[in-house]
C-alpha cells in the first residue's frame, strides 16, 4: 500500500510549521491569496522560511487569479517545491509554467458532477491533482465537503488530494470511499482561521499510522 500523503494548508504561524516539519508533514501549505482568512503575505513567509529547516517537507504556495509570470517569479524567488492552483487556470496556463520546470498541483472545485475528460487534460501538466468543495465565494477553506461517492479513482489518471472538510470525524470514510492518495487539512484542524489545532493533527496522525 502507498504512502498516505499528509497536506497542511493555510498555515500562518511559524510555531505550527516547526510541528508540521517535526512531525514529517508532507506538504506545507501557505495560502497567498488576500481575500483568504489565511492569507500569509510575502513578508510573514519569508520571515518563516528563514526560521525553519524543511527537511522531507515540500512548501506549497497557494495561488488563486495571479498571472503565469508572477506565480514563476514568486516559485523561483521564495525557492517554492509546488504551486497550488486554485482558480480556473487553463491548460495553457499550466503549460506556461510546466515550461519553467515548476511543479503543480491543479485543483478542480467541484460540486454534484466530475468531467473527468477535462481533469485528464491536465495528466501531463500536473504533478498531482486536488478535489476541493465547489464555492461560488470562496476558493478553498469552506468547511464543507462534497460528496466523496462521485469520485471514482479508476477515471483519474494521477495521485490526486481531497480536500473540503476533511478531519478527525471523516477522514478514514473518506480515504476509504474515494482512494485518495492524499488529504489536505485545512480548517477542521483549527483552533481559528489560520492558527492549527495542533492536538487534533497528532491524532490524524496516530489513526494514519493504524489504518494507512
Amino acid at each position: 500500500m502507498k504512502k498516505l500523503k499528509i497536506k497542511v494548508c493555510g498555515l500562518t504561524l511559524l510555531n505550527d510549521v516547526k510541528f508540521c516539519i517535526q512531525n514529517n508533514i508532507d506538504f506545507l501549505g501557505f495560502n497567498f491569496y488576500p481575500k483568504s482568512k489565511r492569507y500569509i503575505s510575502f513578508e510573514n513567509f519569508s520571515s518563516i522560511l528563514a526560521n525553519i529547516k524543511k527537511n522531507n517537507s515540500f512548501i506549497v504556495g497557494v495561488f488563486v487569479n495571479f498571472s503565469a509570470d508572477d506565480i514563476i517569479n514568486i516559485y523561483n524567488n521564495y525557492n517554492l517545491d509546488y504551486v497550488q492552483l486554485h482558480s480556473d487556470e487553463d491548460l495553457q496556463f499550466c503549460q506556461k509554467l510546466k515550461d519553467n520546470n515548476i511543479k503543480i498541483i491543479k485543483v478542480f472545485r467541484i460540486d454534484k458532477f466530475i468531467d473527468y475528460n477535462y481533469v485528464n487534460t491536465f495528466n501531463d501538466v500536473s504533478d498531482f491533482f486536488l478535489f476541493d468543495k465547489k464555492d461560488d465565494n470562496l476558493f478553498g477553506g469552506t468547511s464543507k465537503s462534497f460528496d466523496f461517492k462521485i469520485l471514482n479513482k479508476k477515471k483519474i489518471n494521477k495521485e490526486f488530494f481531497i480536500a473540503g472538510g476533511i478531519g478527525l470525524d471523516n477522514f478514514v470514510e473518506a480515504i476509504n470511499i474515494t482512494n485518495a492518495d492524499g488529504i489536505d487539512l485545512n480548517s477542521k484542524i483549527e483552533i481559528s482561521a489560520g492558527v492549527k489545532d495542533l492536538e487534533k493533527i497528532k491524532k490524524i496522525l496516530q489513526i494514519k499510522k493504524s489504518y494507512f
